[in-house]
């Protein structure tokens, strides 16, 4: 099963949301607190044509379990989802790719090249959450996103700086932009589809939200934690290295 993460404030903010393995679903407050996983299918099959007091109830019982997760432990995952697996697996292999390139290729798309758009690379050590403290984050980082409609760059919307796919140093980079433009739109998607279950969950409207999610700041982030080297020898990376 593959269930994605969600916060209440990545889920306003409508940022793609990355695919987790069920596996591995640690609580964020480091209490014994479980996180709760939702099955969403009934919110995905209200799409449909099909009705009847079930689905109304399948309604109820999904908006009184976000509530409750939302009030209490803060977070949730969502099942059911409809997103391909295909696809998130193809999207996870594509962030291996790029961390992996040079670290000259991964500059060339400083995100301060993009100006207020603010897509592209941050190397290691190129953000701080605690500035007063002078510590500074060692993951890095790769954010795309969308432009705008009307054309005009302005703070998270404008051209993302794409990795170079056909002269790479990484033969498997071929594909990247379409793949995690599919990506992209589909957890926009989901996005706006938990947003209405949200909405139920506050005794509004199932479209109540719609309205204002005409064009929402969706910034898909690619992230890699290097390998921390610890007194245990425990540290590696996401993916093993």
């Amino acid at each position: 099963m593959v269930t994605l993460r969600l916060s209440t404030l990545l889920l306003l903010a409508v940022s793609p949301l990355l695919a987790v393995s069920s596996e591995s679903l640690p609580s964020p407050t480091g209490t014994s607190e479980k996180i709760p996983i939702i099955d969403i299918s009934p919110l995905i099959s209200s799409n449909s044509n099909s009705g009847g007091d079930a689905k109304e109830n399948d309604l109820k019982v999904l908006s009184r379990s976000i509530r409750d997760a939302l009030s209490t432990v803060g977070f949730f995952y969502v099942s059911n989802h409809a997103v391909p697996s295909r696809l998130v697996r193809r999207a996870f292999a594509y962030s291996r790719s790029f961390f992996s390139l040079p670290t000259e290729e991964k500059l060339s798309l400083g995100i301060e090249r993009s100006g207020a758009a603010l897509k592209g690379y941050t190397p290691p050590y190129g953000e701080t959450v605690d500035a007063a403290n002078r510590t500074k984050d060692i993951k890095e980082s790769y954010d795309l996103g969308p432009e705008a409609k009307d054309g005009e760059v302005r703070p998270f919307f404008g051209p993302t700086p794409w990795p170079e796919e056909k002269n790479s140093s990484r033969p498997d980079l071929a594909g990247f932009r379409a793949v995690m433009t599919e990506y992209h739109s589909e957890m926009v998607q989901l996005a706006r589809t938990v947003l209405r279950a949200v909405a139920l969950s506050l005794d509004l409207p199932l479209e109540y939200f719609d309205g204002m999610m005409k064009e929402p700041v969706g910034i898909q982030r690619l992230l890699h934690y290097p390998r921390q080297h610890t007194g245990n020898n425990h540290g590696k990376d996401e993916d093993g290295r």
